[in-house]
């Protein structure tokens, strides 16, 4: 700064310009007149009126070209530091950061670190694992004419979509049947290796692999295939004393596997059994309401637009916003996964907080007395009929005699609870309609 303007050196302009900025941020007002102030007033408001006006910006998508980073321009900033020399990355061979049209693309050659006192460095090539490739795979695959890209990313993408790959299709399948049984014929869905797990039945996951390739690669075909065997059209509520003892943990799906839905589709399933699901596909995400407890901590991290239960965020939580920093906590307590790593299975964990959120949840409270509306709509006031209609709506079946008579007398009795209040009946319904939201039948699937 107290080097003159004329003569300072474009590192030196940099750093100036910067301490300006700093110095005259946030100082404008206090500097202008009362005059002035109105008159800046005036002229922001012409601005925003202006740029309201003006056509929204054009779509824009994300391309790859091939190039080399080392050769990247200088931009502002970039200058050496006065008395140095330059301080840029040098290489000792030609190359670009971005073609130009007609240029034909070479990639940079690169070494293995030395391996002996020579010094010298064995170049690597391309190349696929040995394992799974015969040793005739083309590994480079240009374009005709005067390319301008190596190929190489061509050649692998057609070697991971190629019938001769046996791996691909084997680890699609694999999660195909994991998503539908919660475990995969693999149980190690990420390490189909040495260190990883023997598959349970491996002729079933070679015939579903050859069956995926031979579909054209239809998941929906393969999902149709798995939903209508016999395996995923048994009940988990099966018994059979011999199969418990020789396979406790039902790895050989004797019966179908009880297994927890996950957190989001449990707030999914609390929305569609009141009615209030709001089925708009797409577009921005929404933010869940947070509960008051969190609501000073979402104040800390970030950006987070503090929403009130509404059906502008009863979307399919497939739609909610993520955060590193802050979870839902309903999701979190329902094992939603750590969105900074990769996942590639769901831990499922029981613990009290779950029972507890589900009981006393702000938005399950509201969505069971939701709820209770839309039954009292399909069955009037008789209880019997009510039940009937929170067993249909909710579990998707009709209820037993016992369970009719057990939760007739629940209804008496929270009738009797709230006596003292105009709305006893909608409120025993609304008991009732929590406790349903509370089931394992509710939240599992069988």
């Amino acid at each position: 700064m107290r080097t003159p303007e004329e003569l300072r050196t474009p590192g030196q302009k940099l750093l100036a310009a910067q301490v300006q900025t700093i110095a005259t941020s946030g100082r404008r007002d206090l500097k202008m007149s009362e005059a002035d102030r109105e008159r800046t007033r005036a002229l922001d408001s012409r601005i925003r009126e202006i740029e309201r006006k003006l056509p929204r910006e054009l779509p824009l998508a994300a391309g790859i070209r091939d190039g080399d980073y080392r050769f990247t321009p200088d931009g502002p900033g970039d200058e050496p530091v006065p008395g140095t020399t330059a301080n840029r990355i040098t290489v000792d061979f030609k190359g670009s950061y971005v073609l130009e049209p007609g240029e034909k693309y070479t990639p940079p050659p690169v070494y293995y670190p030395a391996t002996d006192a020579s010094g010298k460095q064995p170049e690597v090539r391309p190349g696929f694992l040995s394992v799974l490739s015969d040793g005739h795979t083309l590994t480079v695959h240009p374009p005709a004419g005067n390319p301008s890209t190596s190929g190489r990313r061509r050649a692998l993408a057609e070697w991971i979509g190629s019938a001769d790959n046996p791996l691909t299709a084997r680890v699609m399948v694999n999660r195909i049947w994991q998503h539908h049984f919660g475990r995969g014929i693999v149980s190690t869905p990420g390490n189909f290796g040495r260190m990883g797990a023997r598959p349970t039945h491996p002729e079933l996951l070679d015939w579903l692999a050859t069956e995926f390739l031979r579909s054209g690669w239809s998941v929906k075909a393969i999902q149709r295939v798995i939903l209508t065997s016999q395996t995923y059209r048994m009940a988990s509520g099966f018994y059979n004393e011999a199969n418990l003892k020789k396979d406790a943990d039902d790895v050989y799906l004797w019966r179908f596997p009880i297994q927890r839905l996950e957190g989001e589709i449990i707030r999914d399933a609390v929305l569609s059994a009141s009615g209030k699901l709001n089925p708009q596909a797409g577009g921005r995400p929404f933010f869940p309401s947070v509960p008051p407890a969190v609501r000073e901590d979402v104040k800390k991290i970030g950006r987070w637009e503090l929403t009130k239960e509404e059906p502008s965020t009863w979307r399919r939580s497939i739609y909610s916003y993520w955060k590193r920093a802050l979870k839902y906590p309903m999701f979190e307590v329902l094992d939603q996964p750590d969105s900074n790593l990769s996942c590639e299975r769901r831990s499922v964990t029981t613990v009290p907080t779950q029972a507890l959120t589900l009981m006393n949840d702000e938005f399950v409270l509201l969505q069971a007395g939701f709820f209770a509306e839309r039954v009292e709509r399909e069955a009037g006031s008789d209880p019997a009929g009510q039940v009937r209609a929170a067993y249909r709506i909710a579990l998707s079946r009709e209820t037993s005699e016992t369970e009719l008579r057990g939760n007739v007398k629940f209804l008496e009795r929270q009738r009797e609870y709230h006596a003292s209040k105009s709305s006893a009946a909608r409120l025993a319904l609304g008991d009732l309609c929590a406790v349903m939201m509370n089931l394992n039948e509710f939240v599992y699937i069988n």
